[in-house]
This record gives C-alpha cells, sequence and structure tokens, in this order.
C-alpha cells in the first residue's frame, strides 16, 4: 500500500531561493515534506519505489542545497520556511514573544 505523496508548496522553494539562490528539486521539497511528516528514509524509499540510497542522496543534496548538515536540521529549515511564509516570524522569534508576554 502506498502513501499518498506530498506536492510541495512552491511558496517555500522560493523563500529557500531567496536565502541561497538555489532550489530543491521537487523530489528533494517531497521527501523533506514526507520527513517532517514522521517517515523514515526507509518508508520514502518504499513509497517512490526507490532505494533507501536514492532517497539518502536527496537528503544529502537538499542538505547542500540549504546549508543544513543533519535530518533534524532540514526538517527544522522547512518548519522555519513555513512559519516565515505564514507569520513573518521564525520559531525562535515566536517563542521568544511567547515567553516575554
Amino acid at each position: 500500500m502506498y502513501k499518498i505523496i506530498p506536492s510541495p508548496q512552491p511558496a517555500v522553494n522560493d523563500h529557500l531561493e531567496s536565502f541561497t539562490g538555489e532550489l530543491l528539486s521537487t523530489r528533494e521539497l517531497q521527501i523533506v515534506m514526507m520527513l517532517f511528516s514522521g517517515l523514515t528514509q526507509s518508508e520514502i524509499a518504499r513509497d517512490f519505489n526507490r532505494s533507501r540510497n536514492t532517497i539518502r542522496n536527496h537528503v544529502a543534496n537538499a542538505c547542500k542545497k540549504t546549508g543544513k548538515c543533519s535530518t533534524i536540521e532540514l526538517i527544522n529549515w522547512y518548519i522555519n520556511s513555513i512559519l516565515l511564509l505564514e507569520y513573518g516570524r521564525t520559531f525562535e522569534q515566536i517563542a521568544t514573544e511567547e515567553i516575554i508576554e
């Protein structure tokens, strides 16, 4: 049974390009979204019918393009990209505001 593979939000990639000048591929962005949703690289490989090494290569490419060196940092980048797009602030800024108030 295959899971529904998410469609990346173009605005996230636009946000990335504004910071790094480089876009994630559609597949790289899909994989980041799937990691964010809690899937492992092995589960993602199964859903895409690809090897785990292929998924690992996509993750490594996404890490290079975003300047992040781990899956956790990549997921954190994704969360902050969404927050910046929706609220104009990062998680750290939002958390600091909550503590101050």
